[in-house]
């Protein structure tokens, strides 16, 4: 649903659909259209008026890998841009093309990162960063050699940087520009000494470059170390992209644990103890994380009572063992998001494409909070009556 579709229209819209849904000729599939249709309805009556950006509503069911059980889908999404069109589709899969749309729409940000020897471009959009091209050079250095040589010394070495410059210019212009027209928000030059400096104001840069760029930044070294640099002194420039803005949250968390604050956690143990507790403020998680919160019975109880231990391991088979079964499995990230109104904590999930990110999934697990108030946690892993926790 667009920004300024009617909820009363949309909701009209779904009872003519739903009269038209009666003449299905197949029970089953009548019955799961009419559910997901009321479904739909039920979720419209929660809004006065439409969201600024849109609305989209997947409703239905979805059988598990075995095909053995069926599972109720229901997903309400406050769109982050304006959805393009309406449209009111039926089908046996969930059309996710306009949210894949609004992924592939962030604002991109060019790098070109100069110095003696050699030069990085890069872009920067949503939460990812990516090296388009770089190459090596190795310019002439200055040197003491006097006498009648030192001005065609000076000559080689100008003419080389001359060289050098137009070369830098005319990649960056294959990068950044497309049938004339810069495909980036904005351009950051970086560099060391005053190369960037001549670079930026060559005549021999493209004129849809120049208008673009947005400042120009001192790095220690050149390469990829100095384009995540240039991202971090670049910040004020660039606005708030995920990309700068994930960096600086896992920075607090960083800084938290240099001080030894009891204001954070790590650990699967530690953040599920403080989430079941509720004193988690803001939690942070790794998007490609493979936990899941697994459920499990006591066969010889007949399904009076669940299990009450807590088990880590790779291999699901592992824990059905000693008459236990599994009754319900979920990733963590989804279960955490259906208990966040719960908790009333937030939910910061982030990626691993910058160092300090990429840093924080590979110690912590790719799980951490921070807390409400200071908590001392044991060493020790869950208590056996906590939920189970699998990656």
């Amino acid at each position: 649903m667009r920004p300024g579709d009617e909820i009363h229209r949309v909701v009209k819209m779904l009872n003519m659909e739903m009269g038209t849904a009666q003449r299905i000729k197949s029970k089953k599939n009548r019955d799961s259209v009419i559910e997901a249709i009321k479904s739909c309805i039920e979720k419209l009556r929660h809004y006065r008026t439409m969201p600024i950006n849109g609305l989209c509503l997947f409703q239905g069911r979805v059988l598990f890998a075995d095909a053995s059980k069926e599972q109720r889908v229901s997903v309400c999404v406050e769109t982050p841009k304006p959805v393009s069109r309406f449209s009111y589709l039926c089908d046996s899969c969930f059309h996710l093309e306009e949210l894949h749309g609004m992924m592939a729409m962030d604002v991109k940000y060019g790098f070109i990162v100069v110095d003696g020897n050699g030069c990085l471009y890069g872009v920067v959009s949503g939460t990812t960063r990516e090296v388009l091209f770089k190459f090596s050079e190795s310019l002439p250095k200055k040197h003491g050699r006097g006498g009648q040589s030192a001005l065609r010394f000076a000559r080689i070495r100008e003419s080389a940087r001359h060289n050098y410059v137009r070369k830098v210019t005319e990649i960056a212009a294959r990068m950044f520009v497309s049938n004339n027209e810069p495909n980036v928000r904005g351009i950051v030059l970086a560099g060391c000494g005053d190369l960037k400096t001549v670079v930026s104001q060559s005549p021999l840069l493209h004129k849809q470059l120049r208008d673009i760029l947005l400042t120009t930044v001192d790095i220690a070294e050149g390469g990829t170390c100095g384009f995540n640099q240039a991202i971090n002194l670049a910040a004020a420039a660039l606005g708030e992209i995920p990309v700068i803005q994930q960096r600086e949250l896992v920075a607090k968390f960083f800084e938290q644990i240099a001080l030894g604050s009891e204001l954070v956690c790590y650990g699967i143990d530690e953040v599920c103890q403080a989430w079941s507790m509720g004193i988690i403020s803001r939690i942070v998680v790794w998007d490609e994380t493979t936990y899941s919160r697994v459920v499990l019975r006591d066969r010889t109880t007949n399904g009076a009572q669940l299990a009450e231990r807590v088990q880590f391991t790779d291999n699901p088979t592992k824990v059905v063992e000693n008459n236990l079964e599994i009754v319900s499995s979920m990733p963590l990230i989804e279960w955490l998001a259906q208990t966040q109104t719960e908790t009333g904590s937030s939910i910061e999930i982030i990626s691993d494409h910058s160092p300090e990110t990429t840093q924080f999934c590979r110690a912590f697990g790719g799980v951490g909070a921070f807390l409400r108030f200071a908590h001392t946690f044991q060493p020790s892993a869950l208590d056996e009556d906590d939920d189970l926790f699998m990656p």
